[in-house]
């Protein structure tokens, strides 16, 4: 996302705003004016300099903005045009422009132009730049804003392992700890990381990491690796798992899945976490129920089994979920 200003009448006050706005959310700001600027020296703010003419700053905002983009400007039919192309625009005074209001405020500002050009005289103008006005267009700011990183980060894999992996397993939670509080990536586990989840979180922590190993240790052999890595799964789990290059993941994030890697395989952790994704719209799935445990998703690589503990995937049912990895891979 990047912001827009029209900044010929974009009073200096709200420029402040954006400059402060700008750093604090490292998003990239371009100020387009007909004139010379001086701007703060900061590489996520910038300025375009066009010719003088009418429209002429106006044009070059609708050419370079992209959806998603927001706009500042108090121009009505410049906010239209952004609008149309999918960006977002937001008046100096705070009052965001929408597709459900932007054609009343066309035709508002219309009638008065023809009023104008019938030769009535339109007393007075808009009114001074409130401390209210400043207020507002700070809040709708910080909102939309924190909109948009509410969206980056549900957009990026959140966990621990390889972000290129063949083998990832999600689950509805992070371990409980201020670490994975800020994490917004997926990394690969360093230092008896493992050790030091487990002994923080407890033994339901304990559980999914051994699980995860024997499932691994359990998939067929002809298609995955795991088991020739190691002597035993407690090795495999202590020496690779979801360690640099073990091509493995463990994921607290919305599964990003489009179908077309057919070398990943998605498994999710609990039947109640992979319904809750499909009833908030977060995962886009066909999934064929086998009973209350186990669905499968062919067209995606998609396997939902028990959560990983024990008790819920037993050693038999790790062996169920192996043959139906193998039908996944002989299915593609």
């Amino acid at each position: 996302m990047k912001i827009w200003v029209d900044a010929d009448a974009c009073p200096v006050v709200i420029k402040e705003i954006l400059f402060r706005a700008a750093e604090r959310t490292q998003t990239p700001t371009i100020l387009v004016a007909n004139h010379a600027m001086r701007i703060p020296p900061s590489k996520f703010i910038s300025r375009v300099q066009v010719s003088s003419g009418f429209d002429v700053a106006d044009d070059e905002i609708v050419k370079r903005v992209e959806k998603g983009d927001l706009v500042i400007t108090g121009d009505i039919p410049l906010a239209s045009e952004v609008i149309d192309n999918g960006g977002q625009a937001l008046n100096p005074r705070g009052e965001l422009y929408t597709p459900e209001n932007i054609r009343s405020l066309l035709n508002v500002r219309d009638f008065m132009d023809t009023m104008r050009s019938s030769g009535v005289e339109m007393s007075g103008g808009p009114p001074p730049l409130s401390q209210t006005d400043r207020q507002n267009f700070a809040n709708n700011l910080d909102r939309i804003l924190a909109q948009k990183r509410r969206v980056s980060v549900s957009e990026q894999l959140i966990g621990l392992g390889e972000q290129a992996f063949s083998v990832a397993v999600y689950v509805a939670k992070a371990p409980p700890m201020p670490y994975f509080e800020t994490l917004q990536s997926v990394e690969p586990v360093i230092n008896e990381q493992i050790n030091t989840i487990n002994q923080h979180c407890g033994n339901g922590w304990r559980k999914v990491f051994n699980v995860y190993a024997k499932v691994l240790f359990a998939l067929p052999s002809e298609h995955y690796s795991f088991a020739k890595q190691a002597a035993s799964w407690q090795a495999y789990r202590d020496t690779f798992l979801l360690q640099k290059n073990s091509k493995t993941a463990l994921l607290f994030s919305v599964p990003i899945i489009n179908g077309t890697n057919k070398n990943q395989l998605h498994i999710i952790a609990g039947r109640t976490h992979a319904k809750n994704l499909l009833q908030q719209g977060k995962l886009n799935a066909q999934f064929n129920w086998l009973d209350d445990e186990f669905a499968i998703d062919t067209t995606n690589n998609i396997i939902v089994c028990p959560y990983f503990d024990y008790r819920q995937l037993s050693n038999i049912k790790i062996a169920r979920l192996s043959e139906l990895v193998a039908k996944l891979k002989t299915a593609n």
